[in-house]
């Protein structure tokens, strides 16, 4: 179960990062397959195409689903679409041995749907995209002292940002006790420092988003 248990966060950010794709693409639709009667129209004239069953093997995921008796069937996933809302869901149009069917990915064997993200990361280019990070920095200078400097690299934006809430909460409430100057307070940036004298004393704490691999410019 401790296996399961550090799989499924990372299959969830997987997920995520594929809904938040197609959302800021405005993709509802991927089709991995077209129906046979449309492949063998578009290659009637192709001698040497290859046979349906193997073109569609080689371009759609399989998955899982348990019927009510427990019983569990190979479907072959033709097209994904995505169902918005404040849950967002795909919808997962199939072709199974006797039947096609449409299920959700809550309907399926979750492991399965591996398969499926793997190839709608393919098909948005995602697989080849360098990977998302954000990458914390945290300062605190007292009288030309160093008291201390993090840096930090979170893979999910929603631990990145709960930690930089915790720091900037701690660096707001020095500077409160200390009389000193706010010079920025938003989502990504905070600062604080004695009026006109920030060489001598400050907090900062920045967010900053950016690929891996990638330089970062925080700011001192």
């Amino acid at each position: 179960m401790k296996h399961i248990r550090e799989i499924y966060p990372m299959v969830n950010q997987v997920r995520q990062r594929i809904i938040k794709t197609m959302q800021e693409r405005g993709i509802v639709i991927v089709q991995f397959c077209p129906k046979e009667e449309d492949y063998e129209h578009d290659h009637a004239k192709d001698v040497n195409y290859q046979e349906y069953g193997d073109y569609r093997d080689e371009h759609c995921p399989y998955v899982v689903h348990f019927d009510k008796y427990g019983a569990g069937y190979d479907y072959c996933v033709m097209q994904v679409s995505l169902i918005g809302g404040e849950h967002p869901r795909f919808k997962l149009e199939c072709e199974g041995e006797y039947d096609n069917e449409t299920f959700t990915d809550d309907d399926v064997q979750w492991l399965t749907m591996l398969n499926v993200y793997e190839m709608l990361e393919k098909e948005l280019g995602l697989d080849e995209e360098p990977e998302k990070t954000w990458v914390l920095f945290d300062e605190s200078l007292y009288d030309y002292e160093l008291q201390g400097r993090r840096i930090m690299v979170f893979k999910s934006e929603d631990e990145a940002r709960k930690k930089f809430k915790e720091f900037a909460d701690q660096s707001r409430k020095f500077a409160k006790d200390n009389g000193w100057e706010i010079g920025n307070d938003n989502d990504d940036f905070f600062e604080a420092y004695p009026e006109g004298s920030w060489g001598t004393s400050h907090e900062t704490v920045e967010l900053s988003e950016t690929m891996f691999n990638d330089a970062v410019w925080c700011h001192e």
